[in-house]
Order: C-alpha cells, then sequence, then structure tokens
C-alpha cells in the first residue's frame, strides 16, 4: 500500500515509459534521518543515495540502522563497506554513500547525484544555513523542523501543492502539526472554525534528558526534568505551524503541550468552536469523505477502543478517533487525532519529496506513482497492531502476519516497465590544491585557537581549517571549554605552552563585533590573559552570520542586543590590526595561518602583551 501525496484526478493507469526516480540525501542520522531512510527503502518511488552524520562513523551507522528499540529490527539487510577510500551502508543490496562533514557546504552531494536533501540535523533550520547544502550540488533541501524564519512550510494533503520549482528550501514543518493541519482542514473547510484550543501529548524525544540536569538554553526549566519519570507541560509551535500553511486559521488557533514519558507515538485534543452547527455523525462524515479522497494516505480514523501502542510504525499523518471525541453542544467539540510522530512524519517527508520531483518535472504525475506503490509487494508500509484492521480500510492492504508461511504475491495494479534509477554520472570534481602544494608545518611554531564556539557555521569552517593545517603537520590546537568553564582553566596549561615555544594566539572574530568596538572583551577575562602572556596574536576578522541568534554562553556587555550568531571569545592586544578574512574560503585561511606560523619560527620573540 502506498500513500497520496496529491489527490489528482484518476489518469491512464500504465506507464508507458521508464520511470526516473528522484535521488535523496539525509543530512544527520538521528531519528527522523534513520527512519527516512527505512521509510524510502520501503516505497519504489525515491531512491536513497548518501547519508552525512559527522559523528556516527560507518559501524555504528550500521548497528543504528539495523536495530531500533521502538520500530523493530530492520526488515532486511544492512552491512558496512569500504572501497577505495568512500564508505557506504548496504541497505538491501542498494549503496548508500557515507559522508561525515559538519558544515553542509562540503557535503558532496552532487557528486551522487542527490537531488533532494532531507536536513534533519535540527540545526540547520533556516534558509540561509540549509542553503549551504546547495553548494555540495543538490537542488532543494527539505528541513524536517518548524523553520525559524520565513522558509515555506508544507504539510502533504493540507497545502503541499502550494510548492513551486523556484523554491530551494522548504520545510515538512513539524509531525504534530502533520497531524492537527488535516484535521483542521477538514472540520474548517466543512463547518468553519472560529477559534479553537489545542493541546499535544506527545512522546519523549532526544532533545529531553535522562535525569534531571541543566536545560538546553537555560528557560525551559521544566524540560531539563528526568523524561521518563515526569509529565512536563510545554510549549509548542504547532497552532502557529497550522496557521501558516491554513491561512484562514492565522490566529484562531492557540495551543500548548504536554511531554509524557512513552517513547513514541502522540495525540493531539483540538477543542473548537464552530460557526456552522454539527453533530458528531456530520463530523465523522467529513472526516470519512476526506480519508477516501484528497487525504487518502494521510487522514484515517478508528472506531476501536485503541491506546497509543497500537498505533506504533503507522504511516498517516492523522488518525481521528471517534470514539474519544465529545461534544458541548453542535458549535463546541473536542476532536482527538492520533500520530507516529517519528514514522508517520518520516513517510511524509518522502511524499514531499516525490511530490517536489513531479513538479520540477524530475518524474511523472502523481497518478503514475501511485499506480507504482501498488505495484509494490503487499505488506509494504503495513499497519501493525490491533487498529490495523479499522485503519486499512478503503483499499489498504491487511498487514501479513510476521512470519508468513509463504512470500507474499506481487499484485500489479496496472502493467508497468521496470522502475529505473538515473544513471549516476560524477559530476567534475572540485579543484582542491595537491597536499605538496601546501606548505609543510613541521618546522612551524604552535598555534591556538583562541575563539570558543558555540556550534554555529563560524565554528564548522574554522574546525575544517584546523583539520586542514593538522592535516599538513601543523601544530595547532583548538581547545574545547567544557560547559560553564572559564576561559583561564580550560587553556592556562596551552597558553603557557605557547608562550614557552614562542607560538601565535590565533584570534577569530565576526566582521560585527570587530568593527562594534575596537576591544570586544567578553567575560571569560581574556584581556587579563592578553596581558599576562607575552603572546604574539594573529587576528583574524571573518564574515558575519545571519539571520541572528541568541548566543549560547553567559551575557555579556557586548551581547545585549544579540546580533551576532555565537560569541566569539577572543583575546585581543590593543593596536594590532585583524587580517580580513571575509572573502577567503577555508584553504585561503589556512594559508594566512600556515603562513604566520612558519614565518613566526625565524622572527625575534616579540614584546609583551601590552602592545
Amino acid at each position: 500500500m502506498g500513500h497520496s501525496a496529491s489527490s489528482p484526478s484518476a489518469t491512464s493507469g500504465s506507464c508507458a515509459e521508464s520511470v526516473t526516480m528522484p535521488q535523496m540525501g539525509i543530512n544527520g542520522f538521528g531519528r527522523i534521518g534513520r527512519l527516512t531512510l527505512r521509510a524510502a527503502m520501503e516505497n519504489p518511488c525515491v531512491t536513497i543515495v548518501a547519508v552525512n552524520d559527522p559523528f556516527v562513523d560507518l559501524d555504528y551507522m550500521r548497528y543504528l540502522l539495523t536495530y531500533d528499540s521502538v520500530h523493530n529490527r530492520f526488515n532486511g539487510v544492512v552491512s558496512a563497506k569500504k572501497e577505495n577510500g568512500e564508505e557506504y551502508l548496504v541497505v538491501n543490496g542498494l549503496q548508500v554513500r557515507i559522508f561525515h562533514e559538519k558544515d553542509p557546504a562540503y557535503i558532496p552531494w552532487g557528486s551522487v547525484g542527490a537531488d533532494y536533501v532531507c536536513e534533519s540535523t535540527g540545526v540547520f533550520c533556516d534558509k540561509e544555513r540549509a542553503s549551504r547544502h546547495l553548494q555540495g550540488g543538490c537542488k532543494k533541501v527539505i528541513i524536517s523542523a518548524f523553520p525559524k524564519d520565513s522558509t515555506p512550510m508544507f504539510v502533504v494533503g493540507v497545502n503541499h501543492e502550494k510548492y513551486t520549482p523556484d523554491m530551494q528550501v522548504v520545510s515538512n514543518a513539524t509531525s504534530a502539526a502533520n497531524c492537527l493541519a488535516p484535521l483542521a482542514k477538514v472540520i474548517n473547510d466543512n463547518f468553519g472554525i472560529a477559534e479553537g484550543l489545542m493541546t499535544t501529548v506527545h512522546a519523549m524525544t532526544a532533545t529531553q534528558l535522562t535525569v534531571d540536569g541543566p536545560c538546553r538554553g537555560g528557560k525551559d526549566w521544566r524540560g531539563g526534568r528526568c523524561a521518563s519519570q515526569n509529565i512536563s507541560p510545554s510549549s509548542t509551535g504547532i497552532a502557529k505551524a497550522v496557521g501558516k500553511v491554513i491561512p484562514a486559521l492565522s490566529g484562531k488557533m492557540h495551543g500548548m503541550a504536554f511531554r509524557v514519558p512513552t517513547p513514541d507515538v502522540s495525540v493531539v485534543d483540538m477543542t473548537c468552536r464552530l460557526d456552522k452547527p454539527a453533530s458528531m455523525d456530520d463530523i465523522f462524515a467529513a472526516i470519512k469523505k476526506a480519508e477516501e479522497g484528497p487525504m487518502k494516505g494521510v487522514l484515517g480514523w478508528t472506531d476501536q477502543e485503541v491506546v497509543s501502542t497500537d498505533f506504533v510504525t503507522c504511516p498517516l499523518s492523522s488518525i481521528f478517533d471517534i470514539s474519544a471525541c465529545i461534544a458541548l453542544n453542535d458549535k463546541f467539540v473536542k476532536l482527538v487525532s492520533w500520530f507516529d510522530n517519528e514514522w508517520g512524519y518520516s513517510n511524509r517527508l518522502v511524499d514531499l519529496a516525490i511530490y517536489m520531483a513531479h513538479v520540477d518535472g524530475i518524474i511523472p504525475p502523481p497518478a503514475v506513482i501511485q499506480s507504482i506503490k501498488d505495484a509494490a509487494p503487499v505488506g509494504s508500509n503495513q499497519l501493525q497492531g490491533p487498529a490495523g484492521a479499522a485503519l486499512r480500510k478503503k483499499g489498504q492492504q491487511a498487514a501479513a502476519p510476521p512470519e508468513p508461511a509463504q512470500p507474499p504475491p506481487q499484485v500489479p495494479s496496472v502493467p508497468l516497465e521496470p522502475v529505473q534509477q538515473r544513471p549516476q554520472v560524477p559530476p567534475e570534481p572540485v579543484a582542491q590544491p595537491p597536499k605538496d602544494t601546501f606548505p609543510d608545518g613541521k618546522d612551524a611554531v604552535p598555534g591556538m585557537f583562541s575563539a570558543r564556539f558555540d556550534g554555529g557555521i563560524i565554528e564548522h569552517k574554522f574546525r575544517h581549517v584546523h583539520k586542514i593545517l593538522k592535516e599538513h603537520n601543523f601544530p595547532v590546537l583548538m581547545v574545547d571549554a567544557d560547559v560553564g568553564d572559564d576561559f583561564g582553566k580550560a587553556t592556562t596549561k596551552y597558553l603557557n605552552k605557547i608562550e614557552k615555544e614562542k607560538g601565535v594566539l590565533i584570534c577569530v572574530c565576526t566582521a560585527h563585533y570587530a568593527e562594534k568596538t575596537s576591544s570586544p572583551f567578553c567575560s571569560f577575562k581574556e584581556l587579563q590573559f592578553a596581558l599576562d602572556y607575552s603572546l604574539d596574536v594573529l587576528p583574524l576578522k571573518v564574515a558575519d552570520v545571519y539571520p541572528p541568534q541568541p548566543p549560547g554562553g553567559p551575557d555579556h556587555q557586548y551581547d545585549k542586543d544579540y546580533e551576532a550568531e555565537s560569541v566569539i571569545k577572543m583575546v585581543f592586544r590593543p593596536n594590532l590590526a585583524y587580517k580580513d578574512c571575509r572573502d577567503l574560503d577555508e584553504m585561503q585561511i589556512a594559508r594566512v595561518i600556515a603562513d604566520k606560523l612558519l614565518k613566526k619560527k625565524t622572527m625575534p620573540r616579540q614584546g609583551s602583551g601590552h602592545g
């Protein structure tokens, strides 16, 4: 069985020509990244060609994809392969290229033919950051989160048809929005929603803590409490998301969430006042009509006495629970709908990529896509648990037993030509200087980066610079201070070493801070250390990173306007000019630093830190 990514009128069911499938890449191999790969493997209309994660090695990727505490062991064979310096996950015979880049701009999506990239790290959630994937050769990026800016947001079955080919970065909204929006659209289209409040009872996610501890950002104190022992009230952007995908409801809804100690499956409770009177039978009839028509494969319903575990691995976005709904009168109702916040959402992300590929002219119309899905083996994307019988009505296939006596038959709805992948034509390699053209640093003085970064694009850039220097034998350090630690405590021993060996302190500052003040000190006493040590300093001015984000470190006097993405902690001596690196790439910046470290070896020791 498959999912409708659109609601086109029925066309000829045959596909006279071979079908070209869109090829996807995944950035971030967390919950959504792994389940998107699983969902894509069960969908014959898309192919995963690459996965990028800088923090998970190849063998660990194989393990994480094979085993899952919620969705059980992967239905197939996963192996790891290394060949000619390249890494692959081999999934049911399909070779998926593996990369380990921190900066999206350096992921070579184009080399493997990845047209669409699922951005599922939770880090690059705005257009500017996500657009860095385009530098790697992909054509479109789908953010698996609520965007932090005005990036176009789509919920399949609700507003996906507003996608246009000129959009390069889009959002698949959130799992809760994918549940509420279809329900809200049906109710608003048929009866009108005057106003409403909603509550999401949401399963635990990786952002919560296993034991009590400091919360991220220091604001959501409840979010820092043990996830497995507490029901925690939380804020949610679901109402705002619904207002964006259904403009008629903008400003009419608000809501909150409760995080509960279950591993998967969540539920939305929408309490609303209707414009037109409606009985529960009227509402159910409208839900059934949508489920059989424009929202087939997205919206479902059940009249069974089900609980949350019955919806684990349900591929639908929203399952209306008839028996759980109540009405105070014919204009004031409480409606309940379930969703697997992992599996259902991952399937919609794949569906959105397929629909985008149709609009972009890569694959045939959705009616042909559906015929291909119908030809897939019975049992693919099947619903597990007691709710299956109710939710697999209207043409959906019944679930096969866990161990069928015989392999399930192929049931094509129409004769189809074989689905073929596009041949992967490797693009022209990115020109990089051979290693021997970069100076060797075995005779250089040591250097240390003075910045304490907060995980933004600047950090990714300079970690790559650091990597280039280390690969060419330069004795450079990038010290990570522990959270809550001060600069001196984390780096004093290294400063002593740098001073003793006549080394160089490499300071990094965004153009905004460099031009805003001649002494952009922070609260970690860098000024005092600059005065206490006779250090040569190489200050680098780098491009600002926008849109602005609040810093992750403690506040200080130059952070009050929050105009930089992260706090750049630097040691600065007066009367020392910045080396402007705003227009330089990582390799060029590395050369600037290399030149300084090599020249310093032959130079006399400089004066004190007082400048």
